[in-house]
Order: structure tokens, then C-alpha cells, then sequence
């Protein structure tokens, strides 16, 4: 049982992390493309 509740655990923390690296850079990327074509293009 105890196996079972660290197994659990590592993997929540794994998606806990992949959600804190994949969040910003999904962030980044949305506000990024519109900012370039706004500078990039205007200029």
C-alpha cells in the first residue's frame, strides 16, 4: 500500500511539474505571436 500511495505521489508531483514548465511556455508562445505582429509587422 505504502508502494502504491509513493508511486501516486511521484507521479503527481511529475505532472505537477510538467504543468508548471509546459503552462509558461504555452503562455510565451500565445502572447508572443501577436506582439511580433504587431511590432514586427508594423515596422
Amino acid at each position: 500500500m505504502l508502494g502504491v500511495l509513493l508511486y501516486v505521489g511521484q507521479g503527481l508531483s511529475l505532472g505537477v511539474l510538467n504543468l508548471s514548465i509546459v503552462i509558461p511556455q504555452m503562455f510565451v508562445l500565445v502572447i508572443s505571436g501577436p506582439l511580433d505582429d504587431a511590432f514586427g509587422g508594423g515596422n
